[in-house]
């Protein structure tokens, strides 16, 4: 048998009983790619499902049907102050992996930062969904980065991706983008009213028919994440959701919003700590702005 008659008539039912293996039942020189992704199940599990590439099997690029149009969205994250490393993928296999959206991961590690091994996916990516802070990158890695953003690809943030980029002293062979907020999100980030008091959260009124707010309340969020300073907001911008230091009325800020510049799809807000990912409101906010800006359907 021809070897491409193999692929196309053997791999779906090697797929399948790959996918049915534990951990444990496969031996330690298999030299197959595994990757472990967490599950699905309830919230903050700490078990893991094995996922298993046709590259175990054959070799080369990974395996898709053909007609597998799942859009994909590529995760970039990796914030060690707020965990993204950990609570951006979880959320993701929960919410978005059972929905069709394939998802991809590049996590920064702290130990060697800004390596991002695995950022050259973007190039097949429908979107790109930022958590980092301060990092400097290579010019080839922020190559990779505007080709994605110059072909009008959606690019999604949460908390510290208004600053991502600034790092303040970057290594030799590495640079800082220090207007990535502005020039991107179309945001303004001028630090923060300091840890401690928690956030309320409204839906600014000009936009409770956006469908990135499908499904929240419109008003009476409550969240942990301490406010981000984030005024005077590009002109392109639409503000989706307002946050006020919970007791100072007097103190609010654009919390959530949309760049469409150029007929883009951008989103962006400042919550994202740990606990912001135990409330359904946050999950949903999320939900929706991915499906919004891959230009899914929203759930109602």
């Amino acid at each position: 048998m021809k070897p491409q008659s193999f692929s196309r008539h053997w791999l779906p039912l090697l797929l399948l009983i790959a996918s049915l293996a534990t951990a444990s039942s496969l031996p330690l020189d298999t030299r197959a790619r595994v990757q472990t992704a967490p599950n699905s199940g309830e919230w903050g599990a700490s078990n893991k499902s094995v996922t298993i590439a046709s590259t175990a099997f054959l070799g080369g690029p990974e395996f898709h049907f053909k007609e597998d149009n799942r859009p994909t969205v590529l995760f970039l994250v990796g914030d060690e102050e707020y965990k993204t490393g950990e609570t951006v993928p979880q959320w993701a296999q929960r919410d978005l992996a059972w929905r069709g959206v394939r998802c991809t991961f590049v996590i920064d590690d702290p130990k060697m930062p800004a390596t991002l091994a695995g950022l050259e996916k973007l190039a097949d990516a429908d979107a790109l969904f930022i958590s980092l802070k301060r990092r400097a990158l290579t010019p080839a890695q922020f190559g990779l980065i505007r080709k994605h953003i110059d072909a009008g690809k959606p690019v999604l943030g949460i908390r510290t991706a208004s600053h991502a980029f600034g790092a303040k002293n970057p290594e030799p062979g590495r640079e800082a983008w220090d207007t990535f907020d502005r020039d991107v999100f179309g945001g303004n980030y001028q630090n923060h009213y300091g840890k401690g008091a928690p956030t309320l959260v409204r839906t600014a009124p000009a936009a409770a028919e956006h469908p990135i707010l499908t499904g929240l309340p419109t008003n009476g969020m409550r969240f942990v994440s301490h406010l981000y300073k984030c005024r005077d907001l590009g002109t392109n911008t639409a503000t989706l959701l307002i946050g006020q230091v919970e007791n100072k009325p007097d103190i609010t800020e654009p919390l959530a919003w949309v760049n469409t510049n150029s007929n883009r799809r951008i989103f962006y807000t400042s919550l994202g700590s740990p606990e912001d990912f135990s409330e359904p409101d946050f999950r949903r906010l999320l939900l929706n702005a991915t499906l919004w800006a891959l230009q899914q359907p929203v759930p109602q």
